[in-house]
């Protein structure tokens, strides 16, 4: 940096900090002098301004080693005359070159560098070359050196440049007196240049934020406004801007210093209405500068000595007395009076200089301080001798009083009074005279606005009034409300609102209301509930009630028609039909309430998981409540339907609430598993019922298939009561669908494959049910809800009855289907290697496949069921003979010829004749008669075609099963005929 405070008083180049600049290689690194190469780099920044580029980055480095080579050396009177050329043309490079473009800190840099060679040269020349008037020209471009360096966030040299501007001026203070200053034109001018220095270090010191740095280059300003009186009317504006902006920047605690220098600087400005305003300004900000501070004695002193320094009837006048009101609401307990401030309110209104607006917030200021309503209306009495002239002003009055009364009545109303007086004293008559303003001016705009705004403050006092108990104004102040609306929205809103508060004590009203609202807008929805909710009190003829609106189940529908119906609307119309005996229209408005339900569902980005929640519960409580409507009301088909196509609708949304709850401790405890629960035992009483009735097959599937469909989104669960409670219902579809293919003639091949897929479902379900069963059942679920509900219990006996359902199913499903016998044989084989499958389900497969396919399938069954029979009978011993008999006697009959029953009959005989057999006690005796007998027949058959072989051969069968036969049979007859079959057979 520049230093020229040294001793000898040769000004000194200093370093700006850090290691010195490295050295370039210029072109003119030959020159051997430091004025050489100075006037080198002058002459190369000379025409790169007056190019318009300006010097470059490195030509002010270079500039600036030259000069600290400089001040390291002894310069001659010529030299120093070079010096102060240099600098000067520097000088005039910046000032003079309209073309040149460069910005504040290379200008001010450059700047700098041009101050510090004129002031050496000068330093160096004799005091015959060097004039005084140079010395307020190079302060005044120290200035501006130190205003572009500051500017550009040089903050360090800035301070360096603004310091050398002022030292002229204070070495002038110290070696002369004030007086003698004032005579001298050259210390005039550099005072001036000095007081620009200062507030330029002033603003320097702000962007600092130092304070103190701040308070002593403004007073050091204020100083030379005193000595010098030339400056003052000139200079004065920008020291109080300064001032001003200093007291904002620093805040509360530093603000006031600030502004009492500005204010002890008035003293020294001539009076005059320009003086007293400032005055007047700055006692005012004083003023309210002390009550942020707490100071209130200071504060309100001040702000009455602003009042009473500013002319008459100005504006700053008018500032003063709002700031003065202000500061006596806030400290009325420390130093004003209730008089006090109502006599400063008062005048405060009558000020012609203050607009409106600003009276306006002044009566709310007072307002919310806690001056009275009365007091208020006094102060506003000025403002209408003034806003009579003016009919917007008149508007604006008439529209602060509305909010006034307003206020005022719901005051009275929030402490449970009735309202109507404070209404009558305040309100009303703004009302009547807005009333006469809509008269005057129907179509002018502001008129129409004020009318809105009276409607608007109406409707708050009348709402606030219907919501307390019995009080009488609520519904004319509604009505009235309504007749100042115009939007025919609103209106019917009024109407609507006031009908509701009369339904219990003036009904016939409340329906006139009801009316007129759905009038103005069909699509009210309140008034369509109020209409609703009338239509179905009791004690009211319902007949010819409302014949211009319609019926409750009209009004019902429009309500759920209107697009910004929502659950809230439709819950409530629930709860009104609750109340009436018209199953009909509940369940109508429950299904509207589900649907509500559901569009809820869809809309994906506004639900959470409380919301969520709350809505699954609410869809499953409604689903609930429908089918218990079905019950009681023994509603159709359909309507069982339309409930349950709803359960598989939003099974999305419920389903991971139950899949949750499902698999917690909190599962026995949960409200939506004890619908579910209920959800599920109705719909399964129901299945019921239509399985009973042969004819309602189709509705059946259907019934099946969406309820079905609705429990899959419990897919995740793994509760083994709902999983089994799954395959019930999967198997009780693919039953309904395979009834439906016997009774659907050639349409029934398609139909049993969709069977089929039910019962892949039934089983996938079931075998989860198994896996999940482990050796002992969770405490959890042994008292399920849906244990409970379904009445299923979890345990293997009851699983093993499902298997043998599904497979019998299954075998007739794949019967229908037309799957190829061979297919069928593999069925049943694989079937009966099944321990759960059981012998009889083989007896009811060969039946089965006897009547859907074939004989030979038929046969085939009963096959299989006589090898499970026989193996049971060497492993178990535990066999039923009668089955077996009539197992025997199916497969005989299913025999296309006698020779082909043959082997069967041998087949008895042996099993009859076994080691250590018993059956043949056990045998039933007519099955057993019945063998002996179709046995003998067949031997006279053959006998009768002389086909005595084959004869014999029956015969000889009858007489084997006789021996065993406990009835009587005349074995001597029987014997003796094939005795001489045997004899013809041989011959």
């Amino acid at each position: 940096m520049f230093d020229f405070g040294n001793k000898t008083g040769t000004p000194q180049f200093a370093s700006s900090g850090g290691p010195p600049p490295p050295k370039r290689k210029w072109s003119y690194d030959l020159l051997t002098t430091p004025v050489e190469r100075l006037q080198k780099v002058v002459a190369d920044i000379d025409r790169n301004c007056l190019n318009g580029s300006g010097p470059s980055e490195e030509e002010l480095k270079d500039l600036d080693s030259i000069c600290q080579a400089l001040v390291a050396d002894t310069v001659s009177v010529p030299t120093a005359a070079a010096l102060n050329s240099f600098g000067h043309r520097l000088l005039r490079s910046v000032t003079t070159n309209a073309n040149l473009k460069l910005d504040i800190l290379r200008e001010g840099r450059l700047r700098r560098s041009a101050c510090a060679l004129v002031a050496l040269g000068q330093a160096n020349m004799q005091a015959s070359y060097y004039p005084e008037e140079e010395q307020a020209a190079l302060a005044a471009q120290q200035t501006l050196a130190g205003r572009a360096l500051r500017l550009g966030g040089e903050d360090t040299l800035s301070l360096e440049c603004l310091k050398h501007a002022c030292a002229p001026w204070e070495d002038l203070l110290r070696s002369s007196n004030r007086a003698g200053i004032r005579r001298d034109h050259r210390a005039i001018r550099l005072g001036e240049v000095a007081y620009q220095a200062y507030c330029e270090l002033a603003a320097l010191h702000c962007r600092r934020m130092q304070a103190a740095g701040t308070l002593t280059a403004l007073s050091n300003a204020k100083e030379i406004l005193e000595i010098c009186p030339e400056l003052r009317q000139a200079m004065w504006e920008e020291f109080l801007k300064s001032c001003l902006a200093s007291a904002r920047l620093y805040g509360t605690q530093k603000a006031t210093d600030f502004l009492m220098l500005a204010l002890v600087s008035l003293d020294h400005i001539q009076a005059s209405n320009k003086r007293a305003t400032h005055r007047s300004m700055l006692l005012r900000l004083l003023a309210l500068n002390y009550l942020r501070l707490g100071n209130g004695l200071l504060a309100v002193s001040h702000a009455k000595e602003a009042v009473s320094a500013a002319p008459l009837e100005s504006p700053c006048e008018g500032e003063g007395l709002k700031a003065l009101l202000q500061i006596l609401r806030q400290t009325s307990s420390e130093s004003s009076s209730g008089a006090e401030v109502e006599s400063v309110a008062s005048r405060l209104m009558s000020h012609k200089s203050i607009d409106l607006p600003i009276k306006l917030s002044c009566a709310s200021l007072l307002l919310q301080t806690g001056m009275h309503e009365e007091k208020v209306q006094d102060c506003l009495g000025h403002l209408e001798i003034d806003a009579s002239v003016d009919f917007s002003a008149r508007i604006e009055v008439i529209r602060f009083r509305l909010k006034l009364g307003a206020s005022i009545v719901s005051a009275a109303l929030s402490q449970e009074l009735e309202g109507s007086e404070k209404f009558d004293g305040y309100f009303d008559p703004v009302l009547r005279e807005v009333e006469g303003l809509l008269v005057e001016g129907a179509n002018d705009e502001a008129v129409k606005a004020l009318r809105e705004a009276a409607a608007a403050e109406l409707w708050k006092v009348a709402s606030k009034a219907a919501a307390r108990p019995n009080c009488k104004n609520a519904a004319t102040w509604l009505v009235r409300a309504g007749d100042l609306i115009t939007a025919n929205r609103d209106k019917a809103r009024c109407f609507a609102s006031a009908g509701a508060y009369l339904r219990s004590d003036q009904p016939m009203e409340a329906i006139r209301l009801a009316q007129e609202a759905l009038q103005l807008d069909p699509n009210s929805l309140q008034a369509l509930l109020l209409s609703l909710d009338l239509l179905n009190i009791d004690g009211l003829e319902r007949e010819g009630l409302m014949l211009e609106v319609g019926n409750s189940k009209q009004i019902l529908k429009r309500l759920l028609k209107v697009r910004s119906c929502s659950i809230e609307h439709a819950a409530a119309a629930v709860q009104i039909l609750q109340r009436s005996a018209a199953p009909d229209l509940l369940f109508d408005a429950l299904e509207g309430l589900a649907g509500k339900l559901e569009d809820r569902t869809l809309d994906d980005a506004s639900q959470t998981a409380e919301s969520t929640t709350v809505l699954g519960e609410s869809i499953l409580a409604v689903i609930t409540f429908l089918l218990k409507q079905c019950d009681e009301g023994k509603r159709p088909t359909e309507d069982y339907l339309r409930v349950v196509k709803l359960f598989e609708r939003t099974s999305k949304c419920w389903g991971p609430l139950l899949v949750e709850t499902l698999d917690s401790d909190a599962s026995t405890e949960s409200v939506c598993v004890a619908a579910l629960s209920t959800i599920i035992s109705s719909s399964w009483a129901h299945a019921q019922k239509l399985a009973v009735a042969s004819s309602a097959w189709v509705s059946l599937v259907e019934f099946l298939e969406h309820f079905s469909k609705g429990l899959q989104g419990l897919e995740a669960s793994e509760d083994p009561y709902l999983l089994t409670v799954r395959a019930w219902f999967w198997t009780l579809l693919a039953s309904a669908k395979t009834q439906l293919a016997k009774a659907s003639g050639t349409k029934g091949n398609h139909i049993a494959s969709t069977s089929l897929v039910a019962l892949d479902r039934a089983h996938h379900c079931s075998q989860r049910a198994v896996a999940l069963r482990g050796s002992t059942v969770p405490p959890k679920t042994k008292t399920s809800p849906l244990l409970k509900a379904f009445g299923c219990h979890f345990d293997p006996a009851g699983l093993n009855n499902l298997f043998r359902v599904l497979v019998l199913l299954e075998f007739e499903a794949r019967c229908l289907a037309g799957h190829p016998e061979v297919q069928l044989k593999q069925f049943v084989d694989e079937a009966s290697g099944q321990e759960k499958v059981g012998h009889k389900s083989l007896l009811a497969m060969a039946k089965l496949g006897t009547d859907l396919h074939s004989r030979r399938l038929g046969i085939h069954c009963l096959q299989r069921y006589l090898r499970c029979f026989i193996g049971a009978r060497n492993t178990s011993g535990d066999i039923d003979v009668a089955e077996c008999a009539l197992a025997y006697r199916e497969l005989i009959s299913l025999q296309a010829s006698r020779q082909e029953s043959l082997g069967i009959f041998e087949g008895v005989i042996q099993l009859l004749s076994g080691e250590g057999s018993d059956i043949a006690k056990s045998y039933p005796e007519d099955e057993f008669a019945w063998l002996v007998v179709a046995a003998w027949n067949n031997g006279c058959h053959f006998y009768r075609l002389r086909q005595y072989k084959m004869s014999e051969k029956w015969f000889s069968q009858s007489l084997l099963l006789a021996k065993h036969c406990p009835c009587k049979f005349d074995q001597d007859t029987m014997t003796k005929t094939y005795m001489d079959c045997l004899r013809l057979a041989s011959e």
